[in-house]
């Protein structure tokens, strides 16, 4: 069961939240916020993406033949936003490919802090960060 809530904002699907979670922690090399989805065979997964990509990877709206034929990442985004249960509005802020200016300040400022690290450090801390982020809006009930 679904346990988000109708309070004036979209109805969330906080169940692929947390798989989405679960998948960027378990994995966090594969997260990169600045793709929607790629094939990458340096990850265990075999793909690189976004909270977008990972959601519409674990949803089963995008298949691993549509990544290896080149989906155009603006599909991948919108079957994100579906999967998800998001507006328009709540869609450009979470998927934003620069979550320094994008996402609410405290994540947009620990992701800030990551340009200082090297690569591999950088994109663990990233995961993390987008982690707690989808975590912040299952405990809110909101997007900000």
């Amino acid at each position: 069961m679904n346990d988000s809530r109708m309070d004036g904002h979209a109805r969330h699907n906080h169940d692929l939240m947390r798989k989405v979670i679960e998948h960027v922690l378990l994995e966090p090399a594969a997260y990169d916020q600045s793709i929607a989805a790629v094939t990458d065979s340096r990850n265990i997964c075999g793909v690189s993406a976004c909270l977008a990509g990972s959601a519409a990877i674990i949803d089963g709206r995008v298949t691993l033949v549509e990544l290896l034929d080149c989906i155009h990442p603006k599909e991948i985004l919108a079957r994100a936003q579906i999967a998800f249960g998001f507006t328009d509005e709540e869609a450009e802020i979470v998927f934003t490919g620069d979550p320094v200016t994008g996402w609410p300040e405290e994540f947009g400022n620990r992701w800030m802090e990551t340009d200082t690290l090297d690569n591999g450090a950088a994109t663990q801390q990233q995961a993390f960060i987008a982690a707690d982020y989808l975590t912040w809006i299952i405990e809110h009930g909101y997007v900000r």
